[in-house]
């Protein structure tokens, strides 16, 4: 997205001014909904900048952003964790600037694509870059908050619900929507009372929580000729293994190329739990389906401007069902 009042050239005059670098070129990169981001050439190098729109709901004050910013930092250098963009610092000796009232972060620029398909070599790959990153001591890390267990967001698909009840849907697309979400009422009754059911077991083993990326779908994976990056770590937190474990399973287990090096890297050796593996994904698919349904409701969107967030809705809801069956 472009925040209002931003330009390219205003950017530019900016870090230049402030990071000490001479660009040649600057060019917008439409990636996301939380800010604007730029690929930088430079007489340093190539960079990636992005500029945190306030209104976003990663965005909460600098110090929100800068503890996962400092995090990335710090386990590059004192964990030797090299499969991140690295921060760099201003001229100040600092991560994060403030331009125009936004937060501003640079990072070192990865030459890369998202893998559309992950390949029996990427499953290996990526388990040994999660067994390693899972060995990161996470009492270094006081700042960083954990896992959210409250189910507040994930129950608000009930309420949606609820709503139409007094309301009548008006956008094509919302009516839609209330007619898959009032077929599909009782797999996401059957959803939402799973997890109230079994949170308290996650609460219970705290002592075994880990840093987690929370949200490695192919899209934050990079992948270049040498070796796969992780990115985009604003969901930063602690948790327990399985919360990242989930995007490389196998049923409620995990895919056999992905286990076989997450388990040789892994120092502490850890057994997936198959409930706490079926609570996250459960947790994560009914999310994605409230988050897609406000989309289609908050936005009043046409049907057809709509018909992408609701083949995902479909989608979600699918594998919901087939999860909640295992």
């Amino acid at each position: 997205m472009k925040i209002k009042g931003v330009h390219e050239e205003e950017v530019k005059r900016f870090i230049e001014k402030t990071y000490q670098l001479r660009i040649f070129s600057i060019a917008y990169h439409p990636h996301g909904e939380n800010g604007a981001s730029y690929f930088l050439e430079t007489d340093k190098g190539k960079f990636y900048a992005k500029v945190f729109a306030k209104s976003s709901e990663i965005y909460k004050s600098i110090r929100a952003i800068k503890i996962f910013i400092e995090f990335l930092y710090r386990i590059k250098d004192e964990d030797n964790f090299d499969y991140i963009s690295v921060p760099i610092k201003n001229k100040n000796g600092n991560l994060i600037s403030k331009f125009k009232g936004f937060p501003l972060v640079i990072e070192d620029f990865i030459s890369g694509k998202n893998p559309k398909k992950l390949l029996e070599k990427d499953y290996e790959e990526v388990g040994e870059i999660i067994g390693k990153f899972q060995n990161i001591n996470p009492k270094k890390f006081t700042k960083i908050k954990k896992d959210i267990l409250d189910i507040k967001w994930e129950s608000k698909i009930l309420r949606l619900l609820n709503k139409y009840k007094k309301k009548k849907p008006t956008a094509g697309g919302e009516k839609e929507l209330l007619k898959i979400l009032q077929r599909k009422k009782e797999i996401l009754e059957s959803a939402v009372n799973f997890l109230r059911k079994n949170v308290s077991k996650i609460r219970k083993r705290e002592k075994e929580y880990v840093v987690v990326h929370e949200d490695l779908h192919k899209l934050n994976l990079l992948k270049t000729k040498d070796k796969i990056y992780l990115i985009d770590w604003e969901g930063l937190r602690l948790a327990l293994p399985e919360r990242d474990l989930i995007w490389f399973r196998k049923g409620l287990g995990l895919n056999p190329f992905f286990k076989k090096q997450y388990e040789k890297f892994k120092k502490n050796k850890y057994k997936v739990n198959s409930e706490i593996m079926k609570f996250y994904v459960v947790k994560r698919l009914l999310s994605d389906t409230t988050y897609f349904s406000q989309q289609v409701i908050d936005r009043q969107e046409s049907y057809r401007e709509s018909r992408g967030y609701i083949k995902e809705i479909q989608s979600e809801i699918q594998e919901l069902e087939e999860t909640l069956k295992l």
